[in-house]
């Protein structure tokens, strides 16, 4: 989990390597403490990363 929030600060595009469970935890941590993930969740952002996790999703399902 850390080394998802760790990525975030470190670069501005998103590289989405995470797995969908720490997805939706980085989302409740994010909602509960905001102070501690350094790249504001805004609707764009969070719609980005659900758009990367359906072709991760859809990637794996073709393996």
């Amino acid at each position: 989990m850390k080394d998802t929030i760790v990525s975030f600060s470190m670069m501005n595009t998103i590289h989405m390597t995470t797995s969908y469970t720490a997805y939706k935890e980085l989302l409740t941590v994010s909602s509960q403490r905001p102070s501690c993930i350094p790249l504001p969740l805004t609707k764009r952002v969070v719609g980005l990363l659900k758009r990367e996790l359906m072709l991760l999703a859809r990637k794996q399902r073709k393996i």
